[in-house]
């Protein structure tokens, strides 16, 4: 009779291949796929405008790197070197491929980061598989995968967005140095993938302890240390470390000693802070659904094993966590007065992973087996109701046009250049090296805190500025003020920006600083409204050439596009006697595309040439609109409902003899 031989299986390691390999992997892509299609969608987000100042500075470390940049050299020895070194090869990249400035750059290394970060969730699953099983590893990729916090740090061309694959990396290989039979091979990846970490992120120093831990416990282990030896070789490392350290300060900056001092004094004590970043930490996965996976994952180790390495691993990752947060408190700039996230992100990768353990080491527990799956069900399902409209909000957001795109191309298209009056909120809005957009044409921008500091006439005349970009909140101050009506009353609002629909960043109005000559309020059929015109003379020379600029308006989209014509025409009879024709406003915008009720558009400057031959007098100048395709025109009346046929006595003109 032959002997089949049985499949032992750890309770808290995988189910034989043959049984579960193909339910994990299938689970897992699912996961990938549901991971990758919100960051596609909102890696790009904001672009051509790069709304995170951070990635911008970056950008022009790499320039300082390459000496292009006035970037100061203090600036960029104190940033660690790994990204700046990304952002020296991608720009380089980018300018051989005719592609230069700032946006191209950083749209490749967001979409780099994406790449990047799906492979640290498949590193994530296989992490927490090799501890709880096969439900570990899904269910610690699906918490990281589907996170709000971790979709919106992980697209960011920053160094941090590199730091999460690799610390997923990194605690896979943790895992295999406590767990597997070679582990020194594991420990000693550990590490090397520990120093690459710090060479993208200082803070997370502590990474590189455990693995000269592990690799020292396997050599005591081979040598059979006593108590003594392992004591004495404590003391040598503490020492060491001290040492190594007091070097470091003495070789550091006088600021940055400084700054390093304050952390020891004062910031790594901060327990309300350090608080709120394990708040932070565990709210990265919906605080009551991690909260209850831990509770869980108790229930499953009480039942089934209390020591072992498998108890070594977990208390070696929850202190890395809770070191990585203190770190992150007390090793920050003194600007720095809250959490940031990226800095916590490294501690909730860690707490995912051990989410997913507890919720299989809760499954191969707890008996009978429907009654764990249906609490785990329960618990998963709540936290996925949490997190999933959470996460769809965030699409939503990130991938509706923000307000600096809409305005910078809404004034490359309609205005003539010129010197924009902007607020603190809009300076980068139109400076292509540090907010990454290249306008069609060149608008200068003009910083300030009110633009009550100067008299209109002086912005103007004096100063040489034509626009002002007001946000909404100091628009409404100045609605408040006699001064800040009287400024608004002699300023042409050309277009608010403002909700909805709702964007990201600054609403705002924009103005031009002087108003049209000659105000008019004539309708031209139920749509459109003149406004005001700009003319350059009112008496001419036979031959002569006169300008004509034409402010419209467009309560509602107007049913069709109409066309402009000026005629000039004797007093007493209508034949036209010279003539222009064309768009009423700029070509890029027909008047289908007036769907803005708070805009004014201006015209471009139309040119009606004088006969020579014509006989001094005076004359009309008639104006109307008509459709290009039939001729037909336009019903023309005032405000009060009075017509004036289809063609509207703009002004008259004489002609001199």
């Amino acid at each position: 009779m032959q002997h089949t031989p049985s499949v032992t299986t750890d309770p808290f390691t995988s189910h034989p291949a043959q049984r579960h390999a193909l339910i994990f992997w299938a689970g897992l892509a699912l996961i990938l796929l549901l991971a990758a299609i919100p960051r596609l969608i909102v890696f790009d987000y904001g672009m051509p405008y790069l709304e995170y100042i951070d990635e911008v500075q970056l950008y022009h470390y790499g320039q300082a790197a390459r000496g292009l940049s006035s970037t100061k050299a203090t600036n960029l020895t104190s940033y660690p070197p790994a990204f700046v070194q990304f952002q020296v090869v991608t720009q380089s990249l980018m300018e051989s491929m005719g592609r230069s400035g700032p946006t191209p750059a950083i749209h490749t290394l967001r979409l780099a980061a994406v790449i990047a970060n799906l492979a640290g969730i498949a590193l994530i699953a296989g992490a927490a598989r090799m501890v709880g099983g096969d439900l570990a590893g899904l269910v610690a990729a699906g918490l990281w995968g589907v996170s709000p916090l971790v979709v919106e740090w992980s697209v960011l061309a920053i160094g941090e967005s590199f730091v999460y694959p690799l610390m997923a990396l990194y605690v896979f290989l943790l895992s295999g140095s406590v767990l597997r039979a070679d582990r020194w091979r594991w420990a000693l990846a550990s590490v090397l993938v520990a120093i690459a970490i710090n060479l993208f992120e200082y803070r997370l120093v502590l990474l590189l302890i455990p693995g000269p831990l592990i690799l020292l416990w396997r050599f005591g282990q081979r040598r059979s240390f006593d108590r003594a030896t392992w004591l004495r070789l404590m003391l040598i490392a503490g020492v060491g470390a001290i040492l190594v350290a007091a070097l470091s300060l003495l070789v550091l900056p006088a600021r940055y000693q400084r700054w390093l001092q304050r952390a020891f004094v004062e910031d790594l004590w901060d327990i309300p802070l350090l608080l709120a970043h394990f708040q932070v930490m565990l709210e990265t996965f919906y605080l009551p659904g991690i909260l209850l996976l831990g509770g869980l994952g108790l229930v499953g180790w009480w039942r089934v094993r209390r020591s072992g390495p498998h108890n070594v691993l977990i208390v070696l990752l929850l202190a890395l966590a809770v070191g990585i947060n203190w770190l992150a408190t007390g090793v920050r700039w003194p600007s720095d007065t809250g959490v940031r996230i990226q800095n916590v992100l490294p501690a909730a990768l860690i707490i995912g992973v051990l989410g997913g353990v507890a919720a299989g080491w809760f499954l191969r527990a707890v008996r009978p087996r429907w009654l764990a799956v249906g609490v785990l069900i329960g618990v998963l399902g709540l936290t996925a109701f949490a997190q999933v409209p959470a996460l769809t909000g965030l699409v939503n957001n990130l991938d509706t046009q923000n307000w600096q795109v809409v305005i910078r191309q809404w004034a490359d298209t309609n205005l003539k250049p010129g010197t924009i009056i902007v607020y603190g909120e809009h300076e980068r809005t139109f400076n292509p090296l540090w907010g990454g957009i290249q306008g069609r044409h060149w608008f200068d921008w003009w910083p300030t805190g009110d633009i009550l500091e100067y008299p209109l006439d002086e912005w103007v005349n004096q100063r040489g500025m034509s626009y002002a970009l007001v946000p909404i909140a100091q628009q409404r101050m100045l609605e408040q003020s006699a001064e800040g009506q009287t400024l608004l009353s002699h300023m042409l609002r050309l277009r608010d920006f403002v909700h909805p629909p709702v964007r990201r960043e600054p609403e705002g109005i924009f103005y031009r600083l002087w108003r049209m000559q000659h105000e008019t309020e004539i309708n031209f059929g139920e749509h459109i409204q003149l406004t005001g015109y700009d003319q350059s003379a009112e008496t001419v020379q036979p031959g002569d050439t006169m300008d004509f600029t034409f402010y419209w308006h467009a309560p509602t989209t107007p049913d069709d596009n109409y066309s402009l014509f000026i005629h000039l025409a004797p007093p007493d009879a209508y034949t036209v006697l010279a003539q222009a024709d064309g768009a009423p406003a700029v070509p890029e915008r027909p008047t289908l595309t007036w769907d803005e009720p708070s805009e004014t558009l201006i015209s471009p400057t139309f040119t009606l040439t004088i006969p020579t031959d014509l006989e001094p007098g005076s004359y009309r100048v008639m104006i109307g609109l008509y459709d290009f395709a039939t001729g037909t025109r336009l019903p023309i009346s005032d405000a009060g409902g009075a017509s004036f046929g289809d063609a509207y006595l703009l002004t008259e003109l004489t002609v001199a003899g």
